[in-house]
């Protein structure tokens, strides 16, 4: 078979985009086919020819295994860490080899990587230092210890050198966003080889993915009702370093979950839309998340921010880090210039509720001096007593606002539906979901007001109605609601078209990959 039939699993892909274990089945099958014809004698085949293509085949197929499995690919396992395949050795002329010889058998036997940066880690490897250098005696030990303070040293004064005559607060930034590219180096190494990409990639996981599920039926592995992180608010609560409110910011917001590794913003601003804060507002404007926040397993919060200057080159940055996310209402960032605080509230067996419309469906626009669209999914604990589960609902801790305006009309769509800020909503799969809707007068005061109650779903759409305003001037307002489980992982969902991976996985294991 010649290499031009296979399928070239190397090809290109768009971001955060896996291969189908199909391609992978199919690579095991040529490799068998390929080894099998090297094993008969009176092949004509040339056998470096055929050598060559096992070679290749091995390496197409390691690649969608990690692909495809991460670090828990077939019954032998897999480092996290990309394959950094040695170099051959170049035979000296003792052992029969020639300077030219060696070279052409070099091209031959050196595997290149699929990665881009794998080959700049092998070299950066293959130069460096080996990290535990064996002493003969404590004599030696000594004499590098003393190098390693002498270097030590010198790098502490060329550090002061380079920092004279900056400030305390300049030094910190400049540190600050050293450890913000050494994480983001971390995890280009450990998630950018497996899943293809880059650390700014956004989810690409729907929260509706299995909205349009027959109810009753079992989406397996992939789907579940677990626990989820509810952002209420980010908060600007300090500011110090000689920055003054009003400002404007730009940046991002973002959380990390285990469903596959990318940023699932919640708050994302251009620097030509940058948002202003001032004392009287001190929250940013939410546009996210874009799906449920997934807290099954680690979960860690990112924030870039910047100050919007009169030109670009006169922007400064702000505040840039990550954290992670080990429990409480609220995770905090701080710096020598400002104190970021993401208010939130862990939720038990959700589901994700993405607001697909809210519709002014009859009667006259009662927005034109603001409103607000909120959800408020009320909290459940139960008791067992005598074998029977008592549930109690209790009052919401705070609402997820979709969309706020006051002083100034409401962003209209076309057909009266309401431009809302943020759409998807954490509820508890036993609890209930509450949609409250408010309008303003010109002195901000609520002058109508109407509430919906939703019964959460594990799939499929709801639609209710509710009106705002006396008997007078009723306002008919439509909201409809798409429910979701969540994706566990972004790799069980290749579960659902069928393919056994433990069939796969015994199978690549099998064949020695």
């Amino acid at each position: 078979m010649e290499s031009g039939d296979r399928p070239n699993p190397r090809k290109k892909r768009s971001n955060n985009l896996v291969a189908p274990p199909e391609s992978l089945r199919n690579l095991l099958e040529q490799l068998k086919e390929e080894k099998g014809k090297s094993s008969e004698p009176e092949s004509s085949e040339p056998e470096t020819t055929s050598s060559d293509r096992v070679r290749s085949l091995r390496e197409e197929i390691r690649t969608l295994r990690l692909e495809l499995f991460g670090g828990q690919g077939g019954t032998r396992g897999m480092s996290r860490e990309p394959m950094i395949c040695p170099s051959p050795r170049e035979p000296t002329e003792m052992e029969g080899g020639s300077a030219s010889g060696s070279r052409k058998q070099q091209q031959q036997q050196q595997l290149v990587s699929c990665r881009p940066d794998e080959n700049k880690i092998r070299q950066s490897r293959a130069a460096a230092p080996p990290a535990r250098p064996h002493h003969d005696s404590a004599m030696d030990q000594q004499q590098v210890h003393k190098k390693v303070d002498v270097c030590s040293d010198g790098d502490d004064d060329m550090k002061k050198e380079m920092d004279r005559g900056k400030s305390v607060q300049q030094i910190a930034r400049e540190e600050e966003e050293m450890a913000f590219e050494a994480y983001r180096r971390s995890w280009e190494f450990n998630w950018g080889a497996s899943s293809r990409g880059f650390f700014k990639d956004t989810t690409t996981v729907s929260s509706m993915h299995f909205t349009h599920c027959t109810p009753g039926c079992n989406p397996g592995d992939a789907a579940i009702a677990g626990a989820t992180l509810q952002i209420f608010t980010v908060k600007l609560v300090e500011l110090k370093g000689g920055l003054e409110l009003p400002l404007s910011v730009y940046g991002v917001v973002a959380a990390r979950d285990c469903v596959d590794h990318s940023r699932n913003p919640i708050f994302s601003c251009d620097r030509w839309r940058s948002q202003k804060l001032s004392h009287d507002e001190p929250f940013l404007r939410l546009t996210g998340p874009s799906r449920a926040i997934v807290f099954t397993d680690d979960v860690y919060f990112e924030i870039e921010l910047k100050v919007k200057g009169k030109t670009s080159s006169q922007d400064v940055a702000l505040i840039s880090g990550r954290r992670y996310y080990s429990g409480g209402p609220t995770i905090c960032f701080s710096n020598s210039f400002c104190r970021i605080e993401l208010c939130m509230e862990r939720i038990h067996q959700t589901v994700q509720a993405t607001i697909l419309g809210v519709r002014v469906k009859n009667g006259p626009w009662p927005f034109d001096y603001g409103g607000q669209v909120a959800c408020l999914s009320p909290p459940r604990t139960y008791q067992i007593t005598g074998g029977k589960v008592t549930y109690t609902t209790h009052a919401p801790s705070m609402e997820v606002v979709l969309l706020a305006s006051r002083g100034r009309t409401m962003p209209k769509g076309s057909c009266g539906h309401l431009r809302l800020s943020r759409h998807v909503v954490s509820v508890e799969l036993q609890g209930s979901l509450n949609v409250v809707i408010q309008a303003y007068s010109e002195s901000g005061d609520i002058v109508a007001q109407g509430e919906v109650c939703f019964t959460p779903k594990a799939c499929n759409i709801s639609q209710e109605t509710c009106f705002l305003g006396d008997d007078d001037a009723k306002v008919e307002v439509e909201i409809t609601i798409a429910w979701s489980l969540l994706v566990s992982n972004r790799r069980h969902l290749m579960m659902m078209n069928g393919m056994d991976f433990d069939e796969l996985k015994e199978l690549v294991s099998e064949m020695g990959v």
